[in-house]
Order: structure tokens, then sequence, then C-alpha cells
């Protein structure tokens, strides 16, 4: 069975705040987080996309993550862009901004994605957004 139609196979499922996609015994794990902190005046995000050792075999994780504010349509506050290695190295994309505002919406979107290790085509998995 081709890289391609395992992954067009793949079911989503939410569990405990992580959300897993499963392809028989190949699982893929994708997780966005947004933090405040009122007191130093600052807003962080979290995004990441990480492979059991047999979704490996085949893909490489990757992850695209944005901070940004809710109620505006400017540029991000932070964005970043990561590939890892297989099973070995997750991908990850840590998000930071000084441009806190009292009673705003802060939110991390992560697009997920896996390359297939072949041919070097990434596919979505899925897209996140969280906000606090």
């Amino acid at each position: 069975m081709s890289g391609k139609t395992l992954l067009s196979m793949l079911c989503l499922l939410v569990a405990l705040g992580a959300v897993v996609s499963e392809v028989s015994a190949q699982r893929i794990f994708f997780r966005a987080q947004v933090n405040y902190r009122p007191s130093t005046r600052t807003t962080s995000g979290y995004t990441t996309t990480w492979l059991d050792y047999y979704a490996a075999l085949y893909f490489n994780p990757a992850v695209q993550g944005e901070l940004y504010r809710a109620d505006i349509n400017e540029q991000p506050l932070d964005s970043g862009y990561d590939v890892g290695n297989a099973d070995l190295e997750d991908a990850e994309v840590f998000l930071f901004s000084t441009n806190y505002l009292e009673g705003k919406t802060y939110c991390t979107s992560g697009n997920h994605f896996v390359i297939d290790r072949e041919t070097g085509i990434s596919d979505l998995i899925q897209s996140t957004y969280p906000c606090v």
C-alpha cells in the first residue's frame, strides 16, 4: 500500500487536548496551545506535530504556526515553520509576543503536515485554532 493511500485513509480522533490521526498501527499526533501572562504582559503559543515509529517509516512531520489577536486583521504577532525528522525529531514552533492587551482574545493557528519521505510531497493533516 502506498504512502498516499495510507494518508488518504487517516481518521481524526480528539483525546485530552492532543489530536491523533491513526492508520492501522501508524499514528500522527498534533497539538496547538496559547497562553497569556497578564503580569508580564506577554502571550505565547506552541504548536507541534510528531509521528510514531510506523508513520515515520513513510513520513516526516511538519508544522506551521501563527500567534495572532482575534479582533484585528493584521500581520500575525509571531509565526514560524518547522520540519521534523521521522519519529526522531518533532516539528515544533514556539511563538511569543509582548503585545498583550487586557481583555483581548489571542489565538494560535497550527497547520499540521506530513511530508512523504520518498516524493517530498506534503499533505495537510489538520488545522487547529485554540484561543484564550
